[in-house]
């Protein structure tokens, strides 16, 4: 009796051990960090200092940077929608990104302009020292890549707001992080349930 329960330890030990190993893979493989940034906007109608008001092309830098060591990302077609406001209150234009490969621990950039519709440059150029405001608005269909395995699609949705000075550039000069517009809720980790599980499985 004593040699089973000796057995029956070992054996919670080894599976507890394993188990919190593999949630603490699946943690650090879930959580490294992929962003979406714009690196440049440029509106050539709103740059004061020259004379493009016939121009009414957007042009933009799309930077997407995977910081994760083991884990690459295949990309659908992403789509890239423009507005007018901090409210998305008029459609601008919209442009669609062909969908590549993105290995891990490597950043992305794709330079992209559309051409808009339905801005007022009147009121945009009369903004009396303010600055106008552009709201960009990202949506794709992703499957990360593990190793030699494959996830499930997962929708990514991201947007930001951009101001634009008397120049017809992005007034800030660092890059503008894209924040996803997913509810903030409770996340859940598929690796609890399978700690639990194994440790279960393995004490029984």
């Amino acid at each position: 009796m004593a040699g089973s329960n000796s057995t029956r330890c070992c054996r919670c030990f080894v599976s507890t051990t394993i188990s919190l190993g593999l949630a603490a893979l699946f943690m650090w493989l879930r959580n490294c960090g992929i962003t979406y940034s714009i690196d440049e906007f440029y509106v050539p109608a709103l740059n004061k200092t020259a004379n493009q008001s016939r121009n009414t092309t957007i042009a933009f830098d799309l930077k997407m940077e995977n910081r994760c060591k083991y884990k690459g990302i295949y990309y659908d077609a992403i789509n890239v929608s423009l507005y007018y406001g901090q409210s998305r209150s008029i459609f601008v234009g919209n442009v669609s990104i062909p969908g590549f490969y993105q290995g891990h621990d490597n950043k992305a950039h794709r330079k992209e302009s559309v051409k808009s519709e339905g801005v007022p440059w009147k009121t945009a150029l009369r903004s009396n020292g303010s600055k106008a405001v552009f709201r960009v608005d990202l949506g794709m269909v992703v499957r990360y890549k593990i190793m030699a395995s494959k996830s499930k699609l997962h929708n990514v949705r991201v947007g930001g707001a951009v101001e634009v000075d008397a120049e017809g550039k992005k007034a800030n000069k660092k890059g503008i992080k894209l924040i996803s517009k997913a509810p903030q809720q409770g996340r859940y980790s598929p690796c609890v349930p399978m700690f639990l599980l194994s440790v279960l499985l393995f004490c029984w």
